[in-house]
């Protein structure tokens, strides 16, 4: 079964919010608090599909231009 995200708080101490963020790769966390979250998440048994997060914590930014 997949933990909740509560679940994934507790057992890294932080808020449900923040683990909301890591795991939607948004907000400004630090690296150490991303790591920590993701490492407890997985170790609770959570899987994403999407694994750009898990595989590269370090946030990146995207820039595009549209031209019509």
């Amino acid at each position: 079964m997949k933990p909740k995200l509560i679940d994934i708080a507790q057992e890294s101490g932080v808020s449900v919010s923040t683990v909301s963020l890591v795991l939607s790769g948004k907000g400004r966390i630090s690296d150490d608090v991303r790591r920590r979250v993701w490492e407890d998440a997985r170790r609770l048994g959570y899987s994403n599909r999407r694994r750009t997060s898990v595989d590269a914590p370090e946030k990146t930014n995207t820039v595009g231009i549209l031209f019509s």
